[in-house]
C-alpha cells in the first residue's frame, strides 16, 4: 500500500496485505475541512454509472454525514490541508502538472 505521505506509509497499515504494496491509496481525514464534500463527490460519481453499487453510494454519503458531524463537534480542530514537503512521496513539476490539467480541460470540452 502506497500512500501519498511518507509518513502515513510508515504508520497506516494493512495487516491482512489486501492492498498491494505497489498500489497508491488515498487516506481522507474529517480534520481535513474538504474531506466530506470530496467523499459526496466520489459518491455522485458513482451513483451517475448505470448498474452502480447502491451499497457503496450510501455508505460513502453516510461517511461523508459522519465526517460533516465530526467537524461540527471538534470545529477547533478542523482546517485546510497542508502536507510538510519532507513526508511527500511524489516529486511534481510545476510546469508540467500545469499542462496536464490543461490537457484534461480540453479532453472535457471535446
Amino acid at each position: 500500500m502506497l500512500h501519498e505521505r511518507e509518513d502515513y506509509n510508515d504508520r497506516i497499515q494493512d495487516n491482512d496485505n489486501l492492498i498491494r504494496s505497489d498500489e497508491p491509496v488515498f487516506l481522507l481525514r474529517a480534520i481535513d475541512k474538504n474531506a466530506p464534500g470530496v467523499l459526496e463527490e466520489y459518491s455522485n460519481r458513482v451513483a451517475r454509472v448505470a448498474g452502480h453499487d447502491t451499497v457503496l453510494v450510501a455508505q460513502v454519503r453516510a461517511h461523508a454525514q459522519a465526517m460533516r458531524k465530526w467537524q461540527k463537534k471538534n470545529d477547533i480542530l478542523v482546517k485546510e490541508p497542508y502536507m510538510n514537503p519532507e513526508d511527500a512521496v511524489y516529486y511534481i513539476d510545476e510546469e508540467e502538472s500545469e499542462s496536464e490539467e490543461e490537457e484534461k480541460e480540453d479532453e472535457v470540452e471535446e
